[in-house]
């Protein structure tokens, strides 16, 4: 992808390059240190493309471009998960009214013996 993002803004990064200094620089990304490896995964491409004799700001534009092209990539993910998590949040909701509404209507009723039983079990 990192070869895809360099062909796309004329950075002489040719494959060889890319194969040899990107799996470093993303696993440098890796580290948890900051949000998403954003920071890390720029400095670590900044100094890869100056080890091997390219211009720092290509390193510093492709890493940028592929840390956007990952959170694109990764955005329609994390609205699914947001989604589940509000259907799950409103399910949780029901479930509690709903035992809100049975509390209420045992409020409601005269107590019999089984309920009365039912309290004195514990």
């Amino acid at each position: 992808t990192a070869w895809f993002v360099a062909k796309s803004v004329a950075a002489p990064l040719d494959l060889l390059h890319a194969l040899l200094l990107m799996p470093p620089v993303m696993l440098a990304a890796t580290i948890p240190v900051s949000i998403g490896g954003w920071g890390v995964r720029e400095s670590a491409a900044v100094m890869a493309f100056t080890y091997s004799g390219l211009p720092p700001g290509d390193g510093l534009l492709v890493s940028t471009l592929l840390g956007i092209a990952t959170f694109i990539a990764g955005l329609p993910g994390g609205l699914v998960w947001l989604a589940m998590q509000r259907k799950d949040m409103q399910r949780k909701d029901m479930g509690r009214k709903d035992m809100e509404r049975k509390d209420m209507e045992r409020r409601d009723k005269p107590p019999s013996v089984a309920q009365f039983d039912d309290l004195t079990a514990h």
